[in-house]
């Protein structure tokens, strides 16, 4: 197995420009490698006319056989690594542009979700300021009760001195409601304390 180049295997971390890039540049290299094994070749083949024809000694010509047919091997070897490491690069490249397209349609629903979400908190704001309005709204409403209720009760306060009844007990701060139901009761003493003196008056006549 052929490594990958420092990065690839992070996967997210390079762009999709990046590995093009990177792509490209070892095609560039496969293709000088191949044109270096031509021109080898080519120079082995002369070399070796040339050496076979002025060279009498075999044991020289073969160990400088070697040496380049070694060297040739080398070359093409590193061919066959960068071919691979290419093919490997491409497959990656595959691999993000599949997940980067698979992932588009997630990153649209998030951020038409996005969008929603604010506009919920716009008509949440707009609620929130309707409802302070009419808090405010029903504070002021509540004052004018209020100072209604007191001028109501001073009215009847003044009402209740001018009568013959007794004066009542009734802290100013009590509602209407005790008001009335403290006269009620006064009301009914007054009509059977009159009740129990008009049936003496009665026996006695």
């Amino acid at each position: 197995a052929v490594p990958l180049a420092p990065g690839l295997e992070k996967g997210r971390g390079l762009s999709y420009e990046s590995l093009n890039g990177c792509l490209a540049e070892y095609i560039e290299k496969v293709r000088a490698l191949e044109q270096v094994n031509q021109e080898l070749e080519e120079h082995i083949r002369v070399y070796l006319d040339k050496k076979a024809a002025s060279v009498g000694s075999w044991g020289v010509l073969r160990e400088n056989w070697e040496a380049i047919y070694h060297q040739v091997g080398e070359a093409v070897l590193e061919n066959a690594r960068l071919m691979l490491h290419t093919e490997n690069i491409q497959a990656c490249a595959e691999d993000f542009k599949a997940r980067y397209e698979n992932e588009q349609p997630f990153r649209k629903a998030v951020e038409d979700e996005i969008n929603s979400l604010y506009k919920v908190i716009d008509d949440a704001n707009l609620t929130k300021m309707d409802l302070e309005s009419q808090i405010e709204s029903m504070k002021e409403e509540l004052t004018l009760l209020s100072k209604n209720h007191e001028e109501d009760v001073k009215v009847l306060y003044k009402q209740l001195a001018g009568s013959q009844l007794e004066e009542l007990d009734v802290p100013l701060g009590s509602s209407l409601d005790d008001i009335l139901e403290k006269i009620r009761i006064h009301w009914e003493r007054d009509i059977e304390k009159n009740h129990v003196e008009t049936g003496a008056l009665l026996r006695t006549k």
